[in-house]
């Protein structure tokens, strides 16, 4: 799951994936779509991903610089 933050810490989209599961030594890549208008609003992504049957999380702040021309 992706979650798209503002600078208030609030949601302004989400999106889940489903996965099933992932061997040891390989990845898997997911994509969001994200409209021009919100880019520039976006402060943070947030990721959560089941892994052994516990919830990883992780904030990662995001710069505007990264919506491009």
């Amino acid at each position: 799951r992706a979650t798209l933050k503002d600078k208030n810490g609030e949601p302004l989209s989400d999106q889940r994936w489903e996965g099933w599961y992932l061997l040891a030594g390989h990845t898997r890549d997911y994509s969001m779509k994200v409209a021009p208008e919100l880019c520039a609003k976006i402060a943070a992504v947030t990721v959560e991903a089941a892994v052994d049957g516990e919830v990883v999380k992780a904030t990662q702040p995001v710069s505007v610089a990264a919506c491009g021309p």
